[in-house]
């Protein structure tokens, strides 16, 4: 069952929906979180919102404090006596919260100052707790926080000293885990080991600061809930914190000056002060925006939670809404109902050009992240697509462009065939009527005959110049053409045109004149003949369409082109109006159709010379006014040469079939005794020994033994044809190392193509089927060994060429007249082909039926191929006619064989009539 066509937006709606099932099936399969993981990095680097850093103080026990109060209050570790007593200082100065990252597990003197200043600030100091060295996170739970907020699980926790807990300290985790390439994205608020639930210290910090105890958090999948505000959580209840570009942003002071009284109390009043260490072993924590201290990140952290500079995870709204505006190329295409890679690609870069305008302004307004790399391929994905069909449309364009200009190349090698025959077909008679006419004016006649015979005789040179405007036609459509470039002389070729038209001119009192540029060179090389039936044309157009005034034709060099001329057709007849001075040069197109009705014509001489100046490498034009003339004008390369020129058309030759030399030995390859016995009267008293066989093994067989001056090879034989025959003579040749002798195929087929095929096999001349004996003698004269062989022009097929006048005059029915005229008038020569044909003729339908009954194709072909050979030569012109349509039908396999069995019963009535006719001719 054959599939459904789909239509072009429903292939549009596939795509999408292809290009969107790719991106979900490489986002679940985890393939889209690395690029979409860069894209978040990039955007925490360089557009996350930055919190305002003045609620917070950073002091810092740096290496240089450690060193200036080494003296008074030791080294490291810091003395907790004078920790508690800045503390103290802080608290009393208005600090709202003082935030110790140190971790005082160990008890140590100065712990009962610290734990008094602890216990005299309730919830205002806030001591690090953090996991049991080399510790890791136990990822396998996550136990509930307050309010159903997701806890990080520790299997131990360090505890500050005994004595500070005693104080009831507000504590934090300190200690946190890192994402698996080491970088610190985000806090968990929550971290629990056992019963013991502890907030993150940034979060202690930030709670401490706002007098909070955190009881009252709930939590959902997408925030945690204080109260109004929402702290945005991702999935594992962490927030990620909007670091600050630059670790100079936060403000900080050292921990010597903080001691020594030089930081004014103003720095930290209100603010939430973080004291930590960078001294001695003091940690470093990898951040996107580079290494940063321990201290220095927990003061980032409570800065991001106090400004709320936090960046929500993904959500699943803004994923839709980015979803939707990428479907607007597809619906763009979708409408258009075509993909065009150009548009559809221009729309995706605007798309995604929008889609990254708007994520960044999302990011940098409000830390809203969003999953764009989904939408991103979906739309790379569609654009390729579009790509790919658009490929796809157009290898199907260019295929189906190629089918339709081998469909218009063989429907043109068919008109031509057809232009090429018809006009063979239509040429013959009207030579014989021409040429009867011609004897006819040379006869005695009155002044009213000789009138009806100068009529006919116009009338028909009309004809015949119109069919040869379409065989040119025909040829240059074909391809087939040839120019022949030779030396000729300039001025006697223009003198030969311009004089055929002298009398018309004078009838019509036009002036017809010419303009030579005196620098014209004498002899050019150029085809001639073609350029003359340019000038031809361009003057017959000339004269026929003026009625008074001039006609000239002027030929001039072309400035700076040496080898180019310019030849000039000036009248002062009708014009032709701007709009039709294009389409002139087509085809079968006049100026109007009045112009068809007044001055007639078939509107291709125009295009023939258009075509021809082109095939020359020049061009053709013309300029124009309505009512007042016209320039056509042509320029072509014809070079100068110092070669003697040729005529343009060369004398009448003696017939070359007199320089025949008699006794020639022949070896004639035929199947059909009709033909063999018709060459052997053809040849008949000029003593040449023929040697006949019937099939291509024969011919080798026979040219292997003996050797001959000619052979006559039939191509179309049984079992070996002449073609693949002549191929093994050439071989034999070679072995031999002999010279190659001439062999002419003999065919029914008369075409170019039948003609080049014959070259190609090996013969060295083609003679069409029926020939005359005149044919016959002139192309053995030609072939024939020795000195006394004719000169040999190119070979030609005589098909084509031009024969006497009688010769080829082919009626539908019986033609006596032509059947002699092929045999040089020879009655008895005619009487001896007849009744060789009549046997053939008579056993023909019995023979060529059972031929059919048994499936015998090659015997119903050569049948056929006989029938049709016989009849055109003893003048069954339309009996040969219908014999041909029976071999083109078996050839092409219309209908299998018997039921060919009605298209062969179809001659019977011709072949009976045709009998008939022979019975009462023959004796």
């Amino acid at each position: 069952m054959g599939q459904a066509a789909v239509s072009p937006r429903a292939g549009v709606l596939w795509a999408w929906g292809g290009a969107l099932l790719v991106a979900a099936a490489l986002a679940l399969a985890g393939a889209l979180n690395g690029p979409q993981q860069l894209l978040h990095d990039w955007q925490a680097r360089h557009l996350a919102p930055q919190a305002a850093t003045g609620g917070v103080l950073l002091v810092d026990i740096d290496e240089p404090s450690v060193q200036g109060l080494r003296a008074q209050h030791g080294g490291w570790p810091p003395s907790r006596t004078l920790l508690a007593q800045v503390t103290a200082s802080l608290l009393d100065g208005g600090a709202r919260a003082v935030v110790i990252t140190l971790v005082l597990a160990d008890p140590r003197e100065g712990d009962a100052e610290l734990a008094r200043v602890i216990a005299a600030h309730p919830g205002r100091v806030v001591l690090a707790a953090s996991v049991l060295p080399a510790q890791a996170p136990t990822r396998s739970t996550a136990l509930p926080g307050p309010g159903g907020c997701v806890a990080q699980p520790w299997s131990g926790v360090l505890l500050p000293a005994p004595e500070l807990m005693a104080a009831r300290p507000r504590l934090g985790m300190v200690s946190t885990s890192t994402d698996a390439d080491g970088v610190l994205r985000a806090w968990p608020l929550w971290h629990a080991s056992g019963e013991t639930l502890l907030p993150a210290l940034p979060l202690a910090a930030w709670l401490a600061a706002r007098g909070d105890t955190g009881s009252a958090m709930r939590c959902d999948d997408r925030a945690a809930w204080l109260g109004a505000q929402a702290l945005p959580t991702d999935a594992q209840g962490r927030v990620r914190p909007a670091f600050q570009r630059l670790a100079t942003a936060l403000p900080l002071r050292s921990y010597e000056a903080v001691v020594r009284q030089q930081v004014d109390a103003s720095e930290w009043r209100g603010r939430v002060v973080v004291i930590g260490a960078s001294a001695g072993l003091g940690d470093r924590v990898q951040t996107l925006q580079g290494p940063r201290f321990g201290p220095a990140v927990v003061a980032d952290t409570v800065a991001a939670l106090d400004g709320g500079a936090l960046i929500a995870p993904p959500h699943v709204g803004w994923d839709a809404l980015w979803l939707l505006i990428a479907c607007v190329p597809a619906l763009v295409a979708w409408r258009r109902g075509v993909f065009r890679p150009g548009a559809d690609g221009a729309w995706v870069a605007a798309t995604l050009g929008v889609l990254l305008a708007l994520d960044a302004a999302l990011y940098a307004l409000s830390g809203q992240q969003s999953r764009l790399v989904g939408p991103t391929l979906a739309l790379t994905v569609f654009a390729l697509w579009s790509l790919w069909q658009w490929r796809r449309a157009m290898l199907a364009a260019q295929l189906r462009l190629e089918r339709e200009r081998a469909a218009a190349e063989a429907a043109s090698r068919v008109k031509s065939e057809f232009l090429a025959h018809m006009s063979h077909e239509i040429r013959t008679p009207m030579n014989a009527l021409l040429g009867s006419a011609e004897l006819l004016a040379n006869t005695r006649l009155d002044e009213k005959q000789s009138r009806h015979v100068a009529l006919f005789q116009s009338a028909g040179a009309s004809l015949v110049e119109i069919l040869n405007d379409l065989l040119d036609l025909s040829k240059i459509e074909a391809g087939l053409l040839e120019l022949h470039p030779q030396p000729f002389s300039l001025v006697d070729l223009v003198a030969s045109q311009v004089v055929l038209f002298e009398a018309r001119a004078s009838q019509k009192g036009l002036r017809l004149q010419t303009e030579f540029d005196p620098e014209l060179p004498p002899v050019v090389l150029g085809d001639g003949p073609r350029l003359a039936q340019v000038l031809r044309n361009l003057l017959g157009n000339a004269v026929k369409f003026t009625h008074h005034g001039s006609v000239t034709l002027a030929v001039h060099r072309v400035p700076h082109a040496p080898r180019r001329l310019r030849f000039e057709v000036r009248d002062t007849g009708i014009g032709i109006a701007a709009p039709k001075q294009q389409e002139i040069f087509q085809a079968f197109t006049q100026a109007d159709s009045g112009v068809a009705r007044a001055y007639g014509g078939t509107g291709l001489g125009l295009t023939i010379s258009h075509r021809l100046v082109a095939l020359m490498g020049g061009v053709l034009g013309v300029d124009s006014r309505e009512g007042e003339g016209s320039v056509f004008h042509l320029e072509i390369d014809l070079p100068a040469t110092s070669e003697a020129p040729v005529a343009l058309w060369a004398p009448s030759l003696p017939d070359p079939a007199s320089d025949l030399q008699p006794g020639l030995r022949l070896l004639l390859a035929d199947d059909n005794p009709q033909n063999v016995q018709l060459v052997q009267a053809y040849l008949d008293g000029d003593g040449h020994q023929i040697d006949v066989v019937h099939d291509g093994a024969a011919v080798v067989e026979r040219f292997r033994a003996q050797r001959y001056d000619v052979v006559l090879m039939d191509v179309q034989m049984p079992g070996m044809d002449g073609y693949r025959a002549t191929a093994a003579l050439r071989a034999i040749e070679r072995e031999r190392g002999d010279a190659p002798i001439p062999v002419v195929a003999l065919t029914a087929n008369a075409m170019p193509d039948d003609e080049r095929r014959s070259l190609q096999a090996g013969c060295t001349a083609h003679l069409s089927k029926p020939f005359s004996r005149a044919q016959l003698r002139r192309v053995l004269a030609r072939e024939q060994p020795g000195d006394a062989a004719a000169p040999r022009p190119e070979i030609v097929a005589f098909a084509q060429a031009p024969a006497p006048l009688p010769e080829l005059a082919a009626l539908a029915g019986f033609d006596l007249a032509t059947a002699l005229a092929r045999m040089d008038g020879d009655m008895g020569l005619y009487l001896r082909v007849v009744q060789a044909a009549v046997p053939l003729l008579r056993d023909w339908d019995e023979r060529f039926t059972q031929a059919l009954d048994a499936a015998d194709l090659p015997t119903a072909l050569r049948l056929a191929h006989d029938l049709k050979s016989t009849a055109a030569t003893v003048g069954a012109v339309g009996l040969s006619r219908q014999a041909q349509g029976i071999e083109a039908s078996l050839r092409d396999g219309d209908a299998p064989l018997p039921a060919q069995r009605e298209v062969g019963r179809a001659v019977v009535p011709a072949l009976k009539a045709l009998l008939a006719v022979l019975d009462r001719a023959v004796p």
